[in-house]
């Protein structure tokens, strides 16, 4: 995982933009279309008119002329790292599938279940109540209460949905899956892992028609503005599955031929390939947070002894100018005692005196000598401030 450099030439960008749509293009280079056309214009390729692969009969390209500018260009691109399955789960996840595929472990869902799922049978009775409430018409959506499935249907749809879902409970059940609801979201739990699950009817979108109050309202207030639009329940389910396993279908509805009771062991299969890709994923982030936590130990050690080298060399530097000032002093001091002026001037006992202090003060500097005592080592103390 990581980002990579792409090199892309201008005769193989011409290729790509001209054999397959713009989109996919810049899918497969991981960038936006924007960018794809300001590449184009970069190395100065030419890009299909908008509406060309709409076309029944498309033109031919036409022929990418030499160019003087630029000829390649170099994309950044983030490669998502590739997750691997251990033996053992590769072993556990074919057969899991392999026994849902078998005819004998065929779900459907049938009027004359056997048994009920607790948790259906509370929905359904929580569905019911919602649908007699007033206002409450076919053209409109129910929802369970915080202890029900995670369903949103109109009236006419609770028994369908509701027959669907115990039949897919039931079957999660035999599998050793865990349902669970909690704060009306519907969990299941598949070989360790969660995700969450909702079932709902979709809507269908019709214009709307203002009512005789709303163009009244409207006549006397020119300025408001009503929905363009109403949405309505279609008739048609759709279950949705919330998890971040990229590359798996998360979403199975009703369509021409199909119908969602007919897809209740491809959901199956799903959520376990959906719970090993998420294991696997899991050990990849585990993997990558060990090396980032060895690293910035390295990395802390390596500073460490960085300071520690970079002290050593200021001290050894400090210690040689102060030694070469401690000689500059020394040399000045034995010049200036035996300059015939100063000889003249000052009594002997005061050169003496002079010259033990000034020496002293050279053996302060002197890395090389015992420092003897001065006044200046209290300066921190009775310079700092302490009232």
């Amino acid at each position: 995982m990581g980002w990579k450099n792409i090199r892309i030439t201008r005769e193989e960008l011409f290729e790509k933009v001209w054999s397959q749509a713009t989109m996919k293009v810049a899918k497969e280079l991981g960038i936006s279309d924007v960018g794809l056309a300001k590449i184009c214009k970069k190395l100065n390729v030419p890009r299909p008119p908008q509406g060309y692969w709409a076309r029944k009969h498309r033109p031919k390209p036409p022929t990418l002329r030499p160019t003087k500018g630029i000829t390649e260009h170099v994309i950044r691109k983030w490669i998502e790292p590739e997750l691997e399955l251990t033996n053992q789960q590769k072993t556990k996840r074919e057969q899991l599938i392999s026994q849902e595929k078998s005819p004998e472990n065929l779900l459907q869902v049938t009027e004359d279940h056997k048994e009920f799922h607790p948790l259906a049978m509370r929905t359904q009775e929580q569905l019911l109540k919602a649908a007699t409430k007033k206002n409450i018409t076919d053209e409109s959506w129910v929802k369970g209460g915080t202890s029900g499935l995670d369903i949103r249907v109109s009236p006419a749809l609770i028994h369908r949905a509701i027959q669907f879902m115990n039949a897919l409970l039931l079957g999660m059940e035999e599998r050793k899956m865990k349902v669970a609801i909690q704060k009306g979201q519907t969990w299941i739990t598949v070989l360790g892992e969660k995700f969450s699950l909702c079932l709902e009817e979709t809507s269908r979108r019709i214009d709307h028609e203002p009512t005789a109050k709303e163009l009244k309202e409207k006549k006397e207030n020119p300025w408001i503005r009503f929905e363009k639009y109403n949405y309505l329940p279609s008739s048609k389910l759709s279950l949705k599955i919330d998890k971040n396993s990229y590359g798996h279908r998360r979403s199975w509805s009703d369509g021409k031929k199909q119908r969602i009771e007919d897809c209740l062991n491809a959901i199956i299969v799903e959520l376990i390939d959906s719970a090993f890709a998420e294991k696997s994923r899991r050990a990849e982030k585990e993997r990558r947070e060990l090396e980032k936590r060895e690293y910035e130990k390295l990395r802390y050690e390596k500073q460490e002894a960085i300071r520690k080298e970079k002290k050593r060399l200021e001290e050894l530097e400090s210690n040689a100018e102060n030694w070469h000032r401690s000689q500059k002093l020394r040399q000045y001091i034995e010049a200036l005692c035996q300059h015939p002026n100063i000889l003249q001037k000052e009594e002997a006992e005061d050169i003496k005196r002079w010259r033990e202090w000034a020496t002293q003060q050279a053996d302060r500097l002197d890395p090389l000598t015992d420092s003897p005592p001065s006044i200046l080592d209290e300066e921190t103390y009775w310079c700092g401030y302490r009232y």
